[in-house]
C-alpha cells in the first residue's frame, strides 16, 4: 500500500492522461504510415450506412449490397452509428467536425484512448487501491488484442467490448454483494445496451449465473444474492425478449440457475421441515425434468450454428464453413495467445491466487470470467480480445503486489523505541538480513520494470508492424538498408476503373471479403458481401469458381452477374489471394449442397497435394478460378533463372499455361497483376454452341 497511498490525485490524472495519449499514438500507425483508410470489411459497411442515413437515405434496402437481396438493418449496426455520430459531435465542439469517412477511421483509437480511464475506475472500485488500477490501465493500452480492433481503420463494435466488461464485471460484483435493485437495474439496462453492440451478448447472462452456482456451491448465500440474480434474470430477459427467445439453448444455464436459485432459497428458508421439504424436492425434481424434457424435444430451441462451435468445435471445418472461413472465427493457436497478450497468461494463475487470498469478495466472478474467457479464447482467434480485461485485471494484481512487497523491503528498518531484549534480538536479525533482502527485493522489483517494459515495446511493434497494415494496400520491403517499403495500390486502382468504366448498374462476382469494398469505393453492385447471413450467395460463387468455364460463366449468368473480380497474388507474392481462398471455397460449397461435386479429394492430385504445376489434378487445372487467375499469365517471365509462368506465391510453374477464354473478356489487369476483372460474354457473343 505504500505507493498507492503516497499517489496524489494530480499525479494520478496526469499518468491516466499519459497512458491514454500512448494508447491513442501507437493506434495510428497506419495513417502516419498511409493514409487515413478504413481496414477491414465492417468499417465499410457502417459508412456506407452512415452516408446512407446523412443523404436522408433508407436503411431496410441497399440494392447495391448482396443483390437482388439487398442487405438487412440490424440494431447493432445502427447502434455503431449513433456512437460514431456522437464522437464526431464531440470531436466538433472540442476541435474539428469530421468526416464521415474520418470518423470512422479515428473511433478505434479513440475507444482505445477511452478504455483504459475506465478500467482504471472499475479495477480501483473492485480492489480499492490505486497501484493496480494504474497497471490495468496500462495493460489496457499496449496489449495486441485490444490494439488489434482499435487501430485508426478498424470499424467494429469489438472495440467497445472491453469497455463494456469491464463496467459489467463492476455492476455485477456491486449488484450481488449489496442486492440494491438501483444497481440490478443498472446492470440490467447495460445488459440491455451490450445486445445492441455484440452479437454474443449471452455470454455475460451465462457468465452471472455460471458466478452464482461457484458462490452457492462455497455457501456464499445471502439474501442479497437471491435479489441481484432473480431480478437480474427478470429484468434482462424482458429488455432482450425481442431479440432471443429465453427458451433458447443460448439461455439454457440462466433459466436453469434461476430455478435452482428458487429451490436453494426455500429451502433455507423452511430449514429442516421434512414435511415440507419432501414436496419441495419432488417439486424441484420435476422441474428439473421438465426442463430437460424440453431441451430433448427442442421446445428449448437449439444452439444456433454460430454458436454450437463453442461446445462442439470441430464444426468449424464441416457444417460452419462459412462462419469459419476467415481466420479470426478459427481456434487460436498457442502461439497468438502469447503474441497478442504479451506474459499476461503466464501472469494469470498469480494474480488469481493473490486476488483470492487479498480480495477475497470478488475473487468469484473475477476467476469465473478469466476461466471463461481463456476457453472462448482457445475455441476462436477473435474471442482474444475477451481475455484483456482478464488479464489486465491479473497481471496489474501481481505487478502492483511484487512491487508493493519490493517497497516494503526496500524501506530503511527503524529501531524500536525502549526495545525489550526479544525485539532488540529482532532488529538485529533484520538488520543483518536486510542487505540479502534489498538485494532479491531489488531484483524483483528490476524485473518488473524491465516486464513493463517489454510488454509496451512488444504492443507497439506488434501494432506498429502487423496490425495497422490495411488490406487496401499492400506492402513489400526493399530489402534495403534504409527499411523503406513498396506500396501495392492496385486494389484501389481496380475500384477507380470500375467506377469510372463499368456501367452504374452493373454487378459484380467476387468472392465474399471484397463485397463491401466494391460497394463503396467502386459503387457497384455485388452478390455476396462479408455477411455470414448470405451463405447460399457465397456458396453459389465458391461453385462458379469450382466449375469449368463453361458451367462457371453459366452459374455467374444466372446469377446476374456482368464482370467478375479475382485478385491474384502469383507475381508479387501476394499471399492472401483466391487461390489460396479455393479450399475454403469448395468447403463453404459442399457444406450447403452435399453432392460430392465439389469434394475436396476432387481438386487435389493422387498424393492428396493441391498443387498449381502439372501434377495438379486435372479438375482443379480446367476451373474457372484457375483459368481467370492465370490467364496470359503463362508467358510472363517473373523472375531471373525461373521457368515463364512461375508463380512466386506456390513457388511452382503452372501446369496450364496454354488456353483461351470462350466465355469471359479480359477487360482490366493491374499493374502488377494483383487484380483481374473479367466481362462475361452474351450469349451472341460466344462462338461455340451452348448445352
Amino acid at each position: 500500500m505504500i505507493l498507492s497511498d503516497g499517489l496524489s490525485g494530480a499525479a494520478v490524472k496526469l499518468t491516466l492522461l499519459g497512458i491514454s495519449l500512448f494508447a491513442f499514438y501507437i493506434r495510428t500507425f497506419g495513417v502516419r504510415k498511409f493514409e487515413p483508410v478504413l481496414n477491414g470489411s465492417e468499417g465499410y459497411r457502417i459508412l456506407r450506412k452512415l452516408e446512407i442515413l446523412e443523404n436522408g437515405g433508407d436503411l431496410d434496402f441497399d440494392e447495391q449490397t448482396w443483390y437482388p437481396f439487398g442487405f438487412l438493418d440490424d440494431d447493432k449496426d445502427l447502434v455503431l452509428i449513433r456512437l460514431i455520430q456522437a464522437f464526431r459531435f464531440i470531436t466538433g465542439v472540442l476541435w474539428k467536425t469530421l468526416t464521415s469517412h474520418d470518423a470512422c477511421v479515428y473511433f478505434g483509437p479513440f475507444c482505445g484512448a477511452v478504455t483504459p480511464w475506465i478500467s482504471f475506475f472499475v479495477v480501483r472500485s473492485l480492489v480499492r487501491e490505486t497501484l493496480p488500477a494504474i497497471c490495468a490501465s496500462f495493460y489496457v493500452a499496449v496489449l495486441p488484442g485490444f490494439a488489434f480492433s482499435t487501430v485508426a481503420g478498424r470499424l467494429s463494435s469489438e472495440a467497445l467490448l472491453p469497455a463494456i466488461i469491464f463496467v459489467f464485471l463492476h455492476l455485477t460484483n456491486k449488484a450481488m454483494s449489496q442486492g440494491c435493485l438501483k444497481d440490478v437495474a443498472m446492470l440490467s439496462l447495460f445488459y440491455y445496451v451490450s445486445s445492441s453492440l455484440w452479437s454474443d451478448y449471452f455470454l455475460l447472462m451465462n457468465f452471472v449465473a455460471v458466478s452464482l452456482f461457484c458462490k452457492l456451491f462455497h455457501g456464499g448465500y445471502d439474501c442479497a444474492i437471491y435479489t441481484a440474480y432473480s431480478s437480474f434474470y427478470g429484468l434482462s430477459t424482458c429488455l432482450t425478449l425481442y431479440k432471443s427467445n429465453f427458451l433458447a439453448s443460448e439461455q439454457f444455464i440462466p433459466l436453469f440457475a434461476f430455478v435452482y436459485l428458487q429451490y436453494y432459497a426455500l429451502s433455507i428458508r423452511i430449514g429442516d421441515k421434512e414435511e415440507i421439504q419432501r414436496p419441495l424436492q419432488a417439486s424441484f425434481t420435476s422441474m428439473l425434468l421438465l426442463l430437460f424434457y424440453m431441451k430433448y424435444t427442442e421446445i428449448i430451441a437449439p444452439l444456433k450454428e454460430e454458436n454450437a462451435i463453442y461446445l462442439n468445435p470441430s464444426l468449424q471445418k464441416t457444417s460452419l464453413a462459412v462462419l469459419t472461413s476467415s481466420q479470426s472465427a478459427q481456434p487460436s493457436a498457442w502461439a497468438a495467445l502469447f503474441f497478442d497478450n504479451h506474459y499476461g497468461p503466464m501472469l494469470l494463475p498469480v494474480g488469481l491466487s493473490i486476488l483470492s487470498k487479498k480480495f477475497p469478495k470478488v475473487k468469484t466472478n473475477i476467476t469465473v470470467y478469466s476461466v471463461i474467457a481463456l476457453y472462448l479464447a482457445a475455441v476462436k482467434t477473435s474471442n482474444q480480445i475477451l481475455l484483456v480485461p482478464a488479464l489486465s485485471i491479473t497481471s496489474s494484481i501481481a505487478i502492483s503486489q511484487i512491487i508493493e512487497v519490493c517497497l516494503e523491503l526496500l524501506k530503511s528498518t527503524e529501531p524500536p523505541t525502549g526495545p525489550t531484549k526479544r525485539q532488540s534480538q529482532k532488529y538485529e536479525t533484520e538488520k543483518n538480513n536486510l542487505p540479502m533482502k534489498r538485494f532479491f527485493a531489488g531484483a524483483a522489483g528490476t524485473l518488473c520494470a524491465a516486464h513493463l517494459i517489454y510488454a509496451a515495446r512488444h504492443g507497439v511493434w506488434v501494432t506498429k508492424n502487423i496490425y495497422s497494415d490495411t488490406t487496401i494496400f499492400v506492402t513489400a520491403s526493399t530489402g534495403g538498408s534504409d527499411g523503406r517499403a513498396l506500396i501495392f495500390d492496385d486494389f484501389r486502382e481496380t475500384y477507380s476503373w470500375l467506377k469510372h468504366n463499368t456501367p452504374e448498374d452493373s454487378k459484380i462476382a467476387a468472392w465474399s471479403d471484397y463485397g463491401y469494398q466494391i460497394n463503396q469505393l467502386a459503387e457497384r453492385g455485388t452478390l455476396a458481401d462479408n455477411s455470414a447471413s448470405n451463405k447460399t450467395s457465397i456458396a453459389q460463387i465458391g461453385k462458379a469458381f469450382a466449375s469449368n468455364e463453361e458451367q462457371g460463366w453459366s452459374r455467374l449468368r444466372h446469377l446476374g452477374a456482368d464482370f467478375v473480380y479475382v485478385t491474384f497474388g502469383g507475381q508479387v507474392g501476394y499471399s492472401k489471394d483466391d487461390i489460396n481462398k479455393f479450399l475454403w471455397m469448395l468447403r463453404i460449397a459442399d457444406s450447403e449442397h452435399v453432392t460430392g461435386e465439389f469434394n475436396q479429394k476432387r481438386y487435389k492430385n493422387v498424393n492428396n497435394e493441391f498443387r498449381v504445376d502439372v501434377e495438379g489434378s486435372q479438375t482443379w487445372l480446367n476451373s474457372l478460378l484457375y483459368k481467370l487467375s492465370y490467364y496470359r499469365y503463362g508467358g510472363q517471365t517473373v523472375a531471373k533463372g525461373k521457368a515463364t509462368g512461375w508463380d512466386r506465391v506456390r513457388k511452382a510453374e503452372i501446369g496450364n499455361k496454354d488456353f483461351e477464354l470462350d466465355f469471359f473478356e479480359e477487360v482490366y489487369t493491374s499493374q502488377r497483376w494483383m487484380v483481374r476483372v473479367y466481362r462475361l460474354k452474351t450469349p451472341d457473343e460466344i462462338s461455340i454452341s451452348l448445352y
